[in-house]
């Protein structure tokens, strides 16, 4: 199945560096995972595996800190997810595409305080999908 992997709190330098991607790509595909694919400099990865997404995260992460030093922590989700995210989108007609924001999160959006979450966004219209939320 074919996943992306959007790793955070990567940084051009630093601690949280990737010095290459053509480098991630190599690591990971050695490591076993197929048609390995990254975009620009932002960290975020496309490939395809069999394991499920806790051995994804977990073999990912110890090979990115074990051979690059970064200590990520990142999300997957794989196609079919995304797709959800774009056809639930709440914001349709009246809205500039390009101002919604979409904030993902590994675990069920619905165990976040967003009561709380609400509150310090203050006028930001915040809608709960089933996968992100939607600003």
């Amino acid at each position: 199945m074919e996943h992306i992997i959007l790793l955070r709190g990567v940084t051009p330098n630093g601690k949280n560096a990737i010095p290459k991607m053509s480098y991630l790509v190599d690591i990971l595909t050695e490591a076993g995972f197929q048609h390995v694919r990254t975009y620009i400099q932002s960290g975020n990865i496309i490939l395809e595996s069999d394991l499920d997404l806790e051995e994804i995260r977990e073999h990912v992460h110890t090979l990115i800190k074990e051979k690059i030093g970064a200590d990520l922590k990142m999300v997957i989700k794989n196609k079919n997810d995304f797709e959800k995210i774009v056809h639930e989108n709440p914001f349709k007609e009246g809205y500039l595409h390009d101002r919604v924001h979409v904030i993902l999160y590994q675990g069920f959006i619905q165990s976040l305080p967003l009561e709380k979450l609400k509150a310090d966004y203050g006028e930001e219209e915040i809608c709960v999908g089933d996968h992100c939320l939607y600003l």
